[in-house]
């Protein structure tokens, strides 16, 4: 399959032809954030042209990533990049909706970008970002029957929804033990919240703040560095 629209990661190439969302800021910044560290299985639920997977493979070595996708174009440019990525062998697909799958095994690690529009939502936003066909109850519900025990959530969602993650956590018994809030710029109003979720009741609740890019529209010394190992260098 050719592809018209590639966007260059440093060891890797995402194309993103026939994909409902293209690679987002917050994909990237779900990818750098998460903690790869002592998992060896991971699933990036809504996995779209497969950016986060295999910057989660890039990530660790020993880290085998299933992408879950139910929209069969976006499935299909994820395929292709699996395909041609230098970790090609820990990378599959599973083409079906999060409430259809059943994998063979707990994983260690499950990742999502999830939609957040309401199906009510006046707005032009692309389709893959209403919740009508993943919920934050279908996300959670799904971590708590087929998490490893020392497993691991990690998401990024709107801030304002804060209480909804939340409330929907707290309901399938999975606990919040780190959470980094997001700005653009320094002084801006925090416009997303990464999150990471565990069994753990007790413990210790970690929080911090990232702020994307300085006043002069550069990436901040801490952004850079996140994302040094991924993303061309910044030119602006």
């Amino acid at each position: 399959m050719s592809c018209s629209e590639i966007f260059r990661f440093k060891r890797f190439e995402i194309c993103q032809d026939r994909v409902l969302m293209k690679i987002t800021t917050d994909a990237v910044i779900l990818g750098v954030l998460t903690d790869t560290s002592d998992a060896l299985a991971a699933l990036d639920v809504g996995t779209g042209s497969g950016v986060v997977a295999m910057m989660l493979a890039q990530k660790n070595r020993k880290l085998r990533v299933d992408g879950l996708e139910p929209h069969l174009p976006s499935a299909e440019t994820a395929r292709l990049n699996f395909k041609n990525a230098p970790f090609s062998g820990r990378l599959r697909i599973f083409v079906r909706s999060l409430q259809d799958f059943i994998p063979e095994a707990p994983y260690d690690l499950i990742v999502s970008n999830p939609p957040y529009y309401p199906a009510s939502a006046k707005t032009d936003y692309n389709p893959a970002r209403m919740n009508t066909t993943l919920r934050l109850a279908d996300l959670f519900g799904f971590a708590r029957n087929f998490l490893h025990e020392n497993g691991r959530l990690n998401l990024i969602f709107p801030s304002a929804n804060d209480a909804d993650v939340l409330a929907a956590a707290y309901t399938n018994d999975l606990f919040p033990v780190r959470k980094i809030i997001v700005s653009a710029h320094p002084g801006a109003q925090a416009k997303r919240s990464f999150w990471m979720f565990t069994r753990e009741v007790d413990r210790d609740f970690e929080k911090g703040e990232l702020i994307l890019f300085d006043r002069s529209g550069k990436r901040t010394e801490v952004f850079n560095r996140l994302v040094s190992a991924y993303l061309q260098d910044d030119e602006n």
